[in-house]
């Protein structure tokens, strides 16, 4: 990271939120993929804060499409509306 606001990597983020989704069986809701990606990457409130577009902070952001390329690569699925979990 080159600002002490900026994010981490794309890379960092898809990896947290995997290593997330492994301790949980039943796979997990979009909000608490994005606080625990949040906290397991020692984020900061102003870091959480950033704004994308919209209503959208920029980690829920990167967290998408973190989320469009791990299910593009058969890494995870989508249980139903907003929750996710590796596929087995």
């Amino acid at each position: 990271m080159t600002q002490p606001d900026a994010l981490p990597s794309q890379v960092l983020i898809k990896e947290a939120m995997l290593d997330l989704l492994k301790g949980s069986k039943d796979g997990l809701h979009i909000k608490d993929i994005e606080s625990g990606v949040a906290k397991r990457l020692s984020l900061s409130k102003p870091q959480m804060e950033i704004m994308h577009k919209g209503k959208r902070t920029m980690l829920g952001y990167k967290l998408a499409w973190a989320r469009t390329a791990a299910k593009k690569e058969g890494l995870i699925e989508s249980t139903r509306s907003s929750f996710w979990r590796l596929v087995n």
